[in-house]
């Protein structure tokens, strides 16, 4: 993490990651995203952080929302300040992402920057790329090194969440390429894996 700021990740193992830190994570079904993202978040809105959700099946907004407040007993208080927000991936993402990967990645730039001016600490935000086509994976792959390479010395936090099931071993190799960071569940509890000169390996 070297002299760069950070912050608590709310994940069991984890602890403290980097601000401007691009994480990659891989999920079988709707429990282990809510295993990772609810304290995810939870821990973000603790720290003073604006929160951005962005949501796909199996876990779609409405179910985000009833997830979370299990854990944070008052967000709507927190959903009516602007202190998270939880939306479905086709309010964010436009259809042919492809060709306005430069509009997203601006959009995600702005919300740091509204964060910042708001007061908040940075800005946590996590997006399920479920809705990606088998098709259209190439091109989000790419927008993705490009989301890697914009966050870096930015009041960011951001953790892709990839279902795995739908994932080709090659799909899971451009994941973790492209993602400085790995999640890696061990006994319970959660590892970072750093990619290390084109390899992933413990720091």
């Amino acid at each position: 993490m070297g002299d760069a700021p950070t912050t608590n990740s709310g994940l069991p193992g984890v602890g403290e990651v980097a601000y401007g830190s691009h994480i990659c994570h891989f999920y079988r079904n709707r429990k282990e995203l809510v295993d990772v993202l609810v304290p995810f978040f939870k821990a973000g809105l603790e720290q003073g952080e604006r929160c951005a959700w962005i949501t796909a099946p199996p876990l779609p907004s409405v179910e985000a929302v009833a997830e979370l407040r299990k854990a944070v007993p008052d967000l709507d208080r927190h959903l009516a300040e602007g202190r998270i927000r939880i939306a479905d991936f086709n309010v964010w993402y436009p259809a042919q992402l492809g060709d306005q990967a430069n509009q997203v990645i601006g959009q995600w730039l702005a919300a740091e920057e509204q964060a910042l001016a708001a007061g908040f600490r940075g800005l946590r935000a996590s997006g399920n790329t479920a809705f990606v086509r088998p098709e259209d994976r190439e091109g989000f792959m790419r927008y993705e090194a490009r989301v890697t390479d914009a966050f870096q010395g930015r009041r960011i936090v951001g953790l892709c969440s990839y279902d795995l099931l739908q994932c080709a071993a090659t799909d899971v190799f451009e994941a973790v390429h492209t993602h400085p960071s790995t999640l890696d569940p061990r006994d319970g509890r959660w590892e970072i894996l750093e990619r290390i000169s084109g390899r992933t390996g413990r720091p």
